[in-house]
């Protein structure tokens, strides 16, 4: 029998899309095993927390409201003085830059982070881990269904976003871009996956930059990956970062063309004109 062990993850923003799958899949391994299993984000979507508490994974949301918010620094401190945790998994930069800030108030133990290249946390070494996708799920609806759903006719041609509402992500720069495309082909749909605090100002500015019927909010969901091979393209809008965004592994892996901001994250598996464009 496996030593159980206590593992707590640390994740910036636990939204249902990119770093959260890679999270999911590991957990429900780890709970599989018999592990005990912990999770800090420092912003959660609550259905997404709901989904981990329900698989038996306990789930902590720090509330952070701003990109370096102070008051999340000091609860996660008290998280991880609180925690006797065998292993601590940062997801993410935000999650390695937190916990670097309050790194000397809890004891030395073994690190890994998700992102591709080594970093140093403090005056440790955080090992690695190469990102991985889930294989692909069958859908519950068909295309046309999922058309039916939506209102949109048979023809028309979906490009697809998706990942938490947040300034970061840039979807008002998606919404600028679409408007200019739909002037080419009446037929475009733009559909936004996800949810976050700017949902309500991007919905109104979509509604002053386009026509309101050709841009659709979706929300969270669930089947957002059985849905993804509908799309006719998916646009990652994010600001560039050294990390590999998730959600363009997805797209790829869902073979949808993909059109990906140049950073060196995109670089690593675009190449331009040819598996997707930068």
């Amino acid at each position: 029998m496996s030593h159980t062990r206590q593992i707590l993850h640390v994740i910036g923003d636990l939204d249902g899309y990119g770093l959260t799958r890679q999270l999911e899949m590991l957990v429900v391994e780890q709970l599989a095993t018999g592990h005990d299993v912990g999770i800090v984000a420092l912003r959660a979507n609550p259905q997404v927390a709901a989904m981990f508490h329900q698989r038996g994974a306990r789930c902590r949301a720090l509330d952070r409201r701003w990109q370096r918010d102070p008051f999340a620094a000091v609860r996660l401190a008290g998280e991880l003085r609180q925690s006797n945790c065998d292993v601590l998994h940062l997801w993410g930069q935000n999650a390695i830059d937190y916990t670097r800030i309050v790194r000397h108030c809890f004891p030395t133990r073994p690190t890994l982070a998700s992102l591709g290249n080594r970093t140093v946390l403090g005056s440790r070494s955080v090992s690695p881990i190469t990102p991985g996708i889930a294989t692909r799920e069958a859908p519950i609806l068909s295309r046309t269904e999922f058309l039916a759903e939506q209102e949109l006719a048979d023809d028309s041609l979906l490009i697809a976003v998706a990942g938490p509402l947040i300034r970061e992500q840039q979807i008002d720069e998606a919404i600028w871009y679409f408007e200019l495309v739909r002037t080419l082909d009446e037929r475009v749909r733009l559909l936004v996956f996800g949810d976050g605090p700017d949902r309500h100002r991007l919905e109104r500015f979509s509604r002053l930059a386009s026509k309101p019927s050709a841009i659709r909010f979706l929300g969270y969901r669930t089947d957002y990956h059985p849905l993804l091979p509908y799309a006719d393209l998916f646009w990652q809008t994010a600001l560039t970062t050294d990390a590999l965004p998730q959600s363009v592994l997805e797209a790829m892996g869902a073979r949808v063309p993909v059109v990906a901001n140049d950073g060196p994250g995109c670089r690593a598996v675009i190449r331009d004109g040819d598996t997707g464009y930068l």
